[in-house]
């Protein structure tokens, strides 16, 4: 399954988790990306809902906290749809 183009709240959220050094709950997504216009709960949801359909991010359930794939070629697929910047220099 190929991801497709991810939009600017996928490829933030995904950002984050690639960067973070432990899980992260959709809580403190929020937190991090308030500056980056989030200011509801549901924005994190939505965006986090569709990562994990595309299998670049998993939910760790037992303590409601969600990472990035480590998967190399699932990042690379995501990086390289994204259009965040910083994910496009990573991915280069």
């Amino acid at each position: 399954m190929t991801t497709p183009m991810l939009t600017k709240n996928q490829s933030l959220v995904f950002d984050i988790l690639t960067k973070a050094e432990a899980p992260l709950s959709a809580y403190t997504i929020l937190d991090k990306l308030r500056d980056q216009g989030f200011r509801a709960p549901l924005q994190v949801y939505r965006a986090l809902d569709k990562l994990l359909e595309y299998g670049v991010v998993h939910r760790l359930e037992s303590i409601n906290s969600f990472v990035a794939c480590a998967h190399p070629m699932r990042i690379a697929i995501a990086m390289a749809s994204s259009p965040s910047p910083s994910a496009k220099a990573a991915a280069r």
